[in-house]
């Protein structure tokens, strides 16, 4: 660096020394790194100009994950019904009729089961039947089952979920009895497959609709 001008006094040598040693610094101090503030997190500034740190979405980070188990779940049912393969059923492994409250309906279950033990879906048709205590028929009805229909019901007798078909019929639609008449009747269930077998089934002690 050049040296001070010519000076006249002591106090105009001390300015020209201070100024060498600042110049000195500045060229020391442009030479340390610089920091790097990219990586610093920025905060918001509120509606008082304050700032504050950004707030976390709840239905983002809780009820997101909650959301995508459920439809996994959905959706490994899902594929399980559809992949279902079709059996030749050789008997009723399950054959249930369910009483509704004050008789109000009866929920019908059955599932079907092929000779290796095969528990599973197949197309075909339902003949349902309702009698009295002295065979009098009550109640009939007959329709198409497809297997794409069969889903997973609790069974009271094993006590797991079955592949299973289930309708409900109304009371309503079924003869009553005398209300002097305390007996039960039976229902009878025939399934059909389109390869034209079929199974059936008889359900004994079924309660039955009064009139006065």
């Amino acid at each position: 660096m050049a040296g001070c001008p010519p000076y006249q006094s002591a106090l105009s040598k001390n300015f020209c020394r201070c100024h060498q040693f600042t110049g000195t610094a500045i060229i020391r101090l442009n030479h340390l790194p610089r920091i790097n503030t990219l990586g610093r997190i920025k905060a918001k500034p509120n509606a008082t100009g304050n700032l504050q740190p950004k707030k976390i979405n709840p239905v983002k980070y809780f009820l997101l994950p909650i959301l995508i188990v459920v439809a996994v779940i959905v959706i490994f049912y899902g594929l399980e019904i559809l992949t279902q393969v079709e059996i030749e059923p050789s008997t009723l492994c399950a054959y249930d009729i369910r009483v509704g409250s004050n008789v109000s309906n009866y929920t019908v279950v059955f599932a079907l089961e092929d000779q290796k033990g095969n528990i599973g879906p197949t197309n075909g048709y339902v003949y349902f039947k309702i009698f009295s205590s002295n065979d009098s028929l009550l109640y009939t009805t007959s329709f198409r089952v497809k297997s794409n229909e069969f889903q997973y019901y609790m069974d009271p007798v094993l006590g797991y979920s079955i592949l299973s078909y289930s309708w409900v019929v109304p009371s309503s639609d079924v003869t009553p009895v005398p209300v002097s008449d305390n007996s039960s009747g039976h229902a009878e269930l025939t399934f059909l497959s389109m390869a034209g077998h079929f199974v059936s089934g008889s359900f004994q002690g079924l309660e039955l609709p009064h009139y006065p």
